[in-house]
């Protein structure tokens, strides 16, 4: 059975700048230490980010469909087309990563799912990894969104 990954973080900020900064690609760069992203912003759109020191050739690249696209409550990513330069990844996973945006006491809650990590042995470095990237990444968009 496939396992997934609940992260939440409360940003004083609205609930509409925080849903910006997950669209924004000026902002995705900031917050996801990435060093290029394109977004076409709607349903059905795209949704690409690369990281590592050469531009013109990422160590990493994620290319997703977005799937759901209601802002400023709900940002849904699928289709994963994953690419490293170390080689593809050695599983075969149907990633999916919901992004909830809510209000809560004046700040808003940010909550990422992401889901689809095959329960295997082989998958499982990928899975810590990503554990760790999220708290990472969530704690950074805090940081960026609250100065």
């Amino acid at each position: 059975m496939p396992r997934q990954i609940k992260r939440e973080v409360v940003i004083a900020a609205s609930r509409e700048k925080v849903f910006d900064a997950l669209i924004k690609p000026s902002a995705i760069k900031q917050w996801w230490f990435a060093n290029s992203a394109i977004v076409y912003a709607k349903a059905n759109g795209h949704y690409v980010v690369s990281w590592g020191p050469n531009e013109d050739h990422p160590e990493y690249i994620n290319a997703m469909r977005i799937s759901v696209f209601e802002p400023p409550a709900k940002l849904a990513l699928s289709d994963f087309d994953y690419f490293s330069k170390t080689g593809p990844l050695p599983f075969k996973a149907e990633l999916q990563t919901e992004f909830f945006v809510a209000e809560e006491n004046g700040k808003t809650k940010l909550t990422v799912i992401q889901s689809g990590f095959p329960d295997s042995f082989i998958a499982e470095i990928f899975y810590l990894g990503s554990v760790v990237g999220w708290e990472t990444t969530l704690a950074s968009i805090k940081k960026f969104l609250e100065g």
